[in-house]
Order: C-alpha cells, then sequence, then structure tokens
C-alpha cells in the first residue's frame, strides 16, 4: 500500500504545479496578445512618417498589418506594400518623372493600373496635381533634390471593399496621400 501511497502524493504534487504553469503560459499569451500592437495601422508607411489615424480607414479590417520593400526598377524609386494578415491593404508606388508628364494621359492610359477605374476626379493635393478615385491616388508632384528638373509620380492604391459613400472613400484616400507626399517630400526632396 505504501507503493501506491508514493504514487499518488507525486501525483498530487505535480497537478498542482502542472496547473499553475499552465494558468502561467495562458496569463502570459493573453498579455503578450494585449500589448501586441502589430495589428494596429503604422505611423511609418515605407519610411515616410504618416500619421495611422489616416492609414486606418483604408486598411481592410483584420489582424496583423504587415509592410514590405517590393523591387526597384527603371525609374521607380520606392515601392511599398501593406498588408492585413496576408490580404492586401495598401500599395505605394513613387516614380521619377519629368515635370512634364501628362497626368491625364498617364492615369487614362492604364486606369486599372493605378486603382482609377471608378469614377476618377482631377483635383490638386497641395500644390500637386492629382486624380483620386475610391480605390487610387496619382499624384504629379515637384522634387527638386531628385536631380535637375525632376518630379515625382506617387501612386496609392487600396483593395478595402468598397462599402458606403464614393466621395467618403477618395476623401480618405486624398487624406492619407496628402500626408504621406507631404512627409515623403519634406524627407527626401
Amino acid at each position: 500500500m505504501s507503493g501506491s501511497h508514493h504514487v499518488f502524493r507525486q501525483a498530487t504534487t505535480w497537478v498542482p504545479i502542472s496547473l499553475a504553469l499552465a494558468v502561467c503560459t495562458i496569463a502570459t499569451g493573453v498579455l503578450l496578445l494585449w500589448f501586441d500592437d502589430s495589428s494596429a495601422p503604422p505611423d511609418d508607411v515605407c519610411g515616410t512618417a504618416v500619421p495611422s489615424s489616416s492609414l486606418d480607414p483604408l486598411l481592410p479590417d483584420g489582424g496583423a498589418v504587415r509592410q514590405e520593400a517590393g523591387e526597384l526598377f527603371e525609374n521607380v524609386v520606392s515601392v511599398c506594400y501593406v498588408d492585413i494578415d496576408g490580404d492586401p491593404g495598401v500599395d505605394i508606388e513613387v516614380r521619377s518623372v519629368s515635370p512634364e508628364t501628362d497626368l491625364q494621359h498617364t492615369y487614362e492610359a492604364a486606369p486599372g493600373a493605378y486603382g482609377l477605374e471608378l469614377s476618377p476626379s482631377e483635383g490638386q493635393i497641395g500644390d500637386a496635381s492629382a486624380v483620386l478615385g475610391p480605390a487610387g491616388a496619382l499624384v504629379l508632384t515637384s522634387c527638386p533634390a531628385a536631380g535637375g528638373d525632376s518630379a515625382l509620380l506617387v501612386n496609392v492604391r487600396t483593395y478595402r471593399e468598397r462599402e458606403g459613400d464614393v466621395d467618403e472613400q477618395r476623401r480618405a484616400l486624398a487624406m492619407f496621400t496628402a500626408q504621406f507626399l507631404n512627409s515623403y517630400v519634406d524627407e527626401r526632396c
């Protein structure tokens, strides 16, 4: 009987210890999830300071936010992808172009390439010429530091489901694009 009593005593010692370890592990996991801000929109997009409050309305609902730099080619000086749970959220591409670039001709040649296939409208973002739609913005702005008479063509494209007011979506995209453009130009031009 003393042999079975010894096994019972070991089990009663290990059960509370195992239970305590399990509770601590679960509590640690909950705390890590509670303080994990990887699901929050970043305040830095593609190395450019942008308030997360302007990026948030453009992103689909979801969890983990991830940024990835894209491949640079020809006159592309910056490419960045912001994904939510692996699904596309926002793409940003910055090209160095001639200041004489015809913005209207550029977007009309391939509106789908810029997210401008749905009700684009021409306008201004600050001093820059822009074409805005609910899913895309194409902006031409000067950038003297890029060399001589250089300009930047900035394309911001969103992949969020289109629900509600198109003008509201266009305003949200214009706000983010303006803040991105201002920071980008201040930092690099």
